[in-house]
């Protein structure tokens, strides 16, 4: 099966590692993510991975110099100044059969702490404000705070790119369609998940064999084969 879109690492500058995105770095540095994104030494990166938070590990980019801004404001007065950029927004949604927990109970916990709680919304889903370089978020889900008996575990700043075979595993297996390993190896069973993903989402493909998808998505420019991943990143929300 052709797969045109594994660039591999790109950019110029210092290496990204892994679990590292530009808001973590950003916060690291004394800047925001918009100074790393819109820098003219980065414009391969944000034309190829088109979203600042889902960097491959081994991208590179250039971070500026942190620039000094001073602010006048009366000495008489307490004033709190907020740094841009921080917190992060964590958004998650859950389902179950496909169907959104809505009115679920849940808490968040954020590298250890708990970070916030209460009920999921209509569309099973809350979002929360964290530190750009967090690690990993834990939620834990059940019909009250008394009773969370499902939990989930989520390793922040590790996916990948979508236009990366690993992007695409771990979308597939975020969905539902995937469990295999992440190994960036666009192999049959990844294949088979894609299909399945691709028949559920796209009457054009709903009875087609995996041969005859094969086919179909060889044949495919690379326009065609981007637009059908757009709808997985739609589906997946990022």
């Amino acid at each position: 099966m052709a797969w045109n879109h594994n660039v591999g690492p790109i950019g110029n500058g210092n290496p990204i590692q892994a679990g590292e995105c530009l808001s973590s770095i950003a916060v690291r540095k004394g800047v925001t993510w918009k100074e790393i994104w819109n820098h003219a030494d980065n414009t391969d990166i944000k034309d190829i991975r088109m979203h600042p938070n889902i960097l491959l590990p081994g991208d590179k980019v250039t971070v500026p110099d942190k620039q000094k801004k001073n602010e006048s404001r009366p000495d008489a007065n307490r004033h709190r100044m907020r740094r841009k950029s921080v917190p992060c927004i964590l958004r998650l949604r859950f389902t179950r059969f496909g169907q959104p927990r809505k009115g679920d109970a849940y808490r968040l916990e954020v590298d250890g702490y708990v970070r916030q709680g209460g009920k999921l919304n209509n569309e099973g889903a809350f979002e929360a404000g964290v530190w750009p370089a967090a690690s990993e978020a834990v939620v834990l889900l059940g019909k009250d705070q008394d009773n969370l008996v499902d939990e989930f575990r989520f390793k922040l700043g590790w996916i990948a790119p979508a236009n990366e075979v690993r992007g695409i595993q771990t979308r597939l297996w975020n969905l539902g369609y995937y469990h295999g390993p992440l190994n960036g190896t666009f192999d049959e069973a990844t294949e088979r998940a894609f299909l399945r993903f691709i028949q559920k989402n796209t009457a054009e493909t709903h009875a087609l064999t995996l041969n005859q998808f094969k086919q179909v998505w060889d044949s495919m420019n690379n326009d065609d084969q981007i637009e059908v991943i757009g709808c997985l990143v739609k589906a997946h929300g990022c």
